[in-house]
């Protein structure tokens, strides 16, 4: 069947990365670790304690720990305290690897051996986490007391810090990450044990996408770039959805991550064999949850219209429909939508259609989203987003003239003849330009888009027809709503109703032409999908309505009340509606020892100087303006 459902997802409401797990504060968090390495070989015989502690670590001290362990450490310790520097590094040194290796493999010996040699209890938990890193930390201050410049005590002490106090806010990642990056680029002896708390912060964050609502994946998954590349990954974190650069490709940062776990086994760490557990474990997690990930889509994957400027494309369930051409019925493609759509929990549904396929496919999609509980659409649509990536970044040396190829979106909003109602319970508010507000939409504008011809259509009149090619009705499309926004700066709601024969390229040409003038701009936020053509009141003057209302202009003196202007031309324009010739020049006095102004002289309509004082009068008293010269024209 070519018709088929899947499901993206994004990042509104994003929920909280975890802090504290993602920087590998418990003993046995790592999401991916579960299966123990080889143990490895024990030395034949017993060391002698006579003999240098120091100078025999790297061949005796093991991991996991062995029966040998603990007279070694003992020794190592003792040397340490009586001022040997080298012994009190290797038994620090030791007792790190020993920590990386308990927590990702969970085993208890392991934490014994460390809990004994710290001289603490065998416990387990966050806080018995912490102690073991303060007691480490106490154990690196010693050597730090004796070589402030020791390289090894420096680079723990950034390590368990790390650790020890994760960052509380996100913007602290960065910098936190920074010198963790260091230690692990600088094959040094803690880099393998650096390169563990990069690919951790990264498998936690995969973990917390799977277990997260869909929309908060995609994000989710990007604090990836944290730990896996070197430029600040802030501008994915925008708040604005478009002034985000696209997510990464989630399969691009597991092969990241995958390099990441090489590079600890092929490295000479006593914790080496942890990069090959790693690397097993990432594909059993990946076997069992890839379908969980958010995988990006191109615009030229799902055959969709190239328009020069639209919404990013939020990871909304994404319905594909191809060409419509095999489009089972709305009721039965409803039963594929209702469990991503009950998931996802925003109420909208992206419909992909190639631009060949006919508008009536788009109606049988959305009756289809309808029927499940939409509240919105979403028309699929490729754009080019002008990008700059520094050195560092995921899109680096991907860009194209500054520009990289993205999904992108026109919303509608579905049953706008209903009033604007709050989100049913478990959904998030709907994104202002999907919210139908009648308040806004009281003239009943319907554009009606034809192959040959479109209409523009309101309760009290109807337009002429707008035909020719396609440039030529966008620019007539645009020039009326143009002026129809300044005849009416409330109005906002247009309803496109698609007649058979259209195709959805000449529909969706015409939705992003009444969404954005030539210069980008919004020209009407808000936009409907209908079924019905409406039949306008033939007696109506919608045409003389908006001609006489966008004529009207307005002067003011002294210029310190010039911002009032677009409020006292709305005092205008509705006055207009009920005296068409009204013109002429208001006085406006301030009210002494009160903040309030008053008319004395001008046109006599009421309802005019009341609104007319309303506008001003604040403004008025904080500029100390005593009167002012209101100039309708």
């Amino acid at each position: 069947m070519a018709v088929s459902s899947s499901v993206g997802y994004a990042p509104v409401g994003m929920t909280p990365l975890s802090f504290r797990s993602t920087s590998i504060l418990a003993l046995s968090i790592l999401p991916w670790a579960c299966a123990q390495p080889k143990r490895a070989v024990q030395p034949t015989s017993s060391p002698s304690p006579s003999r240098n502690p120091a100078s025999d670590t790297s061949r005796q001290l093991m991991i996991p720990p062995t029966e040998y362990t603990g007279p070694i450490l003992e020794g190592l310790r003792t040397a340490g305290d009586a001022g040997d520097i080298a012994a009190a590094w290797h038994f620090v040194h030791y007792l790190v690897d020993l920590f990386d290796y308990a927590r990702v493999t969970k085993d208890a010996n392991a934490r014994k051996a460390l809990a004994q040699s710290l001289g603490l209890a065998d416990e387990q938990g966050p806080s018995a986490t912490d102690r073991v890193l303060d007691a480490l930390l106490v154990h690196v201050d010693a050597i730090s007391a004796k070589d402030r410049l020791h390289a090894g005590a420096l680079a723990v002490r950034t390590l368990l810090e790390f650790d020890r106090r994760p960052a509380s806010a996100r913007l602290e990642i960065f910098s936190r990450m920074t010198p963790i990056k260091g230690i692990a680029r600088g094959n040094g002896p803690l880099a393998a044990n650096a390169s563990l708390r990069l690919v951790n912060f990264c498998a936690q964050a995969f973990q917390d996408a799977k277990e997260s609502p869909s929309p908060a994946r995609p994000q989710l998954i990007s604090y990836c770039l944290y730990p896996l590349y070197d430029s600040d990954p802030e501008p994915y974190f925008d708040p604005d959805p478009r002034k985000r650069p696209p997510e990464p490709a989630w399969q691009d940062l597991a092969q990241r991550l995958e390099g990441l776990e090489r590079q600890i086994t092929a490295s000479k760490s006593r914790i080496s064999p942890l990069g090959a557990v790693l690397l097993d474990n990432q594909k059993k997690f990946l076997a069992g949850s890839s379908h969980l990930m958010p995988t990006r889509r191109s615009p030229s994957e799902l055959g969709v219209l190239m328009l020069p400027l639209a919404e990013p494309y939020e990871w909304t369930p994404l319905l594909r429909l191809g060409d419509g051409s095999d489009i089972v019925p709305a009721g039965e493609l409803a039963k594929k939508v209702l469990p991503v759509l009950a998931q996802d929990g925003r109420g909208r549904v992206a419909i992909a259609l190639t631009s060949s396929a006919r508008a009536d496919a788009l109606l049988v999609g959305a009756g289809a989203a309808e029927n499940a509980g939409a509240e919105a659409i979403e028309l699929v649509v490729g754009y080019q987003q002008v990008v700059s990536p520094p050195v560092g970044d995921y899109w680096h040396g991907q860009v194209t003239e500054g520009k990289l190829t993205r999904l992108g979106v026109i919303p509608l909003a579905m049953m706008p003849s209903t009033p604007d109602q709050s989100p049913k319970a478990g959904q998030r508010a709907m994104p202002r330009g999907l919210r139908w507000d009648r308040v806004r939409a009281s003239l009943g504008l319907h554009l009606v888009v034809g192959k040959e011809h479109w209409q523009l259509l309101g309760s009290l009149g109807a337009f002429p027809l707008m035909t020719g090619d396609y440039a030529q009705r966008i620019a007539s499309l645009r020039e009326r709503l143009t002026t129809i926004r300044d005849a009416f700066p409330d109005e906002d709601g247009l309803v496109l109703v698609p007649e058979k024969d259209a195709s959805v390229r000449t529909f969706i040409e015409a939705a992003a032409a009444a969404r954005y003038s030539a210069s980008g701009s919004v020209l009407f936020g808000a936009l409907a999908l209908g079924k019905d053509v409406p039949r306008p009141d033939r007696k109506g003057n919608l045409l003389a309505r908006i001609e006489r209302r966008a004529a009207a202009k307005v002067s003011v003196v002294p210029e310190a009340l010039a911002s009032r202007v677009p409020a006292i031309r709305r005092c205008y324009q509705e006055a207009l509606d009920k005296a068409p010739r009204l013109r002429g020049i208001l006085a406006v006095e301030a009210q002494a020892g009160t903040p309030s102004a008053r008319v004395t002289s001008g046109p006599k309509s009421p309802a005019l100087r009341v609104c007319v004082e309303a506008a001003v009068a604040s403004t008025m008293e904080a500029a100390g303006v005593k009167s002012v010269r209101i100039d309708l024209k």
